[in-house]
């Protein structure tokens, strides 16, 4: 039997499958239901057409839980892809060179997607899908890597929410205080603003 027919057999089918379906809705599910609901004229199709938009701010709809089901299945198959790579003696320093070449490729890649060859650098937009999936998924891989339990990895999980909340409430924005979560005011639009090229005009 062969390493090859081992690995087959080995994949999670439930992930395989949810990643499927997300797929999907990335490469025009939605766009494929807003035509539909236009094209035919059903009335029951119209709240299905409204949640293939991203909702402005407040609240969320059905397309504004695709990234983040994509990234979920990303952090789901870190374990399964490192773990076994850990099991049959691959040097931790190797990984942690692969994960960290994957971040840089993703990176490079959100960087040709936003324009980088077509308009250069000027006030582009550095920060990308890709580079959000490329930098979560080197920390995610990180993490894996440099412990052996998984109450480690819990108590890593817990502190990264912990600390996204302490950032969220108590850090306060200059001009709107702490806790503020509008478009202007969030301490997400201030860090936006204040340190990243290509600012979005709110």
């Amino acid at each position: 039997m062969t390493n090859t027919a081992v690995e087959k057999r080995e994949r999670l089918n439930s992930l395989d499958t949810l990643r499927g379906f997300d797929m999907l809705w990335i490469i025009g599910g939605d766009e494929l239901i807003s035509v539909l609901a236009k094209v035919t004229g059903w009335n029951w199709m119209d709240p299905l057409a409204q949640q293939m938009h991203h909702a402005s701010w407040a609240g969320f709809h059905f397309e504004d839980l695709i990234f983040p089901l994509f990234m979920f299945i990303s952090g789901v198959a870190i374990p399964f892809a490192l773990t076994s790579r850990l099991e049959k003696g691959t040097a931790k320093s190797v990984l942690r060179k692969k994960v960290f070449q994957r971040m840089i490729l993703l990176v490079l890649f959100g960087l040709l997607y936003n324009g980088a060859l077509k308009n250069g650098f000027t006030d582009m937009r550095y920060p990308s899908v890709l580079s959000q999936i490329g930098i979560a998924y080197f920390f995610a891989a990180l993490i894996v890597i440099n412990t052996n339990t998984l109450k480690a990895r819990i108590f890593w999980l817990i502190g990264i929410l912990a600390g996204i909340a302490v950032m969220q409430h108590l850090v306060p924005v200059p001009g709107f205080g702490a806790g503020t979560f509008t478009p202007e005011g969030s301490i997400n639009a201030w860090i936006d603003q204040h340190f990243l090229p290509g600012k979005i005009n709110l």
